[in-house]
């Protein structure tokens, strides 16, 4: 029996087990924290996306055509608008003649059309 006793003496004083020797458990994975915005940049309003539909235009700005494929504008002109499918450049139909204008150069929304046979009867009425 004294034997026992060592042996009881003996196993509670073992050395706590070792980091090695834990169960090891995987942590539950936690949402990333978003970044934290710079203060330095800039914030930029996305554009309202402009419209595609064909239609006339009031030019903003003077724009000279650079290549034979370009068309020149004088600002306060209206133009009509027949392509917007490029989202730079713009098929405009004017004099006769079909060529490209930055679309930058067109203020937003379109102009519609007059008629002109209704101001002409007011103006000799």
């Amino acid at each position: 029996m004294p034997h026992q006793a060592a042996n009881e003496s003996n196993s509670s004083s073992d050395p706590p087990p070792t980091t090695s020797s834990l169960p090891t458990t995987t942590p539950a994975p936690t949402a990333a924290a978003p970044p934290s915005p710079d203060p330095l940049a800039v914030q930029i309003p996305a554009a309202a996306p402009r419209s595609k539909e064909p239609g006339r235009h009031k030019v903003k700005m003077d724009f000279v055509a650079e290549t034979e494929h370009q068309i020149s504008l004088k600002r306060g002109d209206v133009v009509l608008i027949t392509d917007k499918a490029d989202d730079d450049w713009w098929l405009v139909f004017e004099s006769g003649r079909l060529a490209w204008a930055p679309m930058t150069y067109f203020e937003e929304g379109i102009i519609p059309y007059e008629d002109e046979g209704a101001t002409e009867n007011v103006s000799n009425a």
